[in-house]
């Protein structure tokens, strides 16, 4: 399909809903998924191999339109504090990366801690 946003729009006018929100597939294309009227699921797909996927550059998360900082796109809601728009430390950053792992990949302390160790450096926000 062309325009995953343009279909995205149409299913919207014509009452469906979009349950999974335009995602990136790195280097391959644009995915989405909606309800029709009759609750029939289904998925929207463009081809596009200039894909990339949005993320944090303070904690690598991927980010969309609900889960970006107001004040820098650059960041996460979680990474820049929605109040001040003052930034988490890196000591934080890291915890919460950390928890995080632990929460939603099954890692172990050990594991969580070593997988945030090897990925903060590459990130733009931490770069030495």
């Amino acid at each position: 399909m062309p325009s995953v946003d343009e279909y995205i729009a149409k299913v919207k006018k014509l009452g469906g809903k979009v349950v999974v929100p335009k995602t990136a597939v790195p280097g391959i294309g644009y995915a989405a998924v909606c309800i029709d009227t009759e609750n029939n699921t289904f998925g929207l797909w463009e081809c596009d191999e200039d894909a990339k996927m949005n993320q944090c550059e303070s904690c690598g998360m991927p980010v969309d339109e609900k889960t970006t900082s107001k004040f820098d796109n650059r960041y996460c809601i979680h990474c820049q504090d929605q109040q001040s728009g003052k930034l988490a430390s890196k000591e934080q950053v890291r915890e919460g990366t950390i928890l995080a792992a632990m929460k939603f990949m099954g890692k172990t302390r050990a594991e969580a801690e070593k997988m945030a160790d090897d990925m903060m450096p590459k990130l733009p926000w931490w770069r030495e």
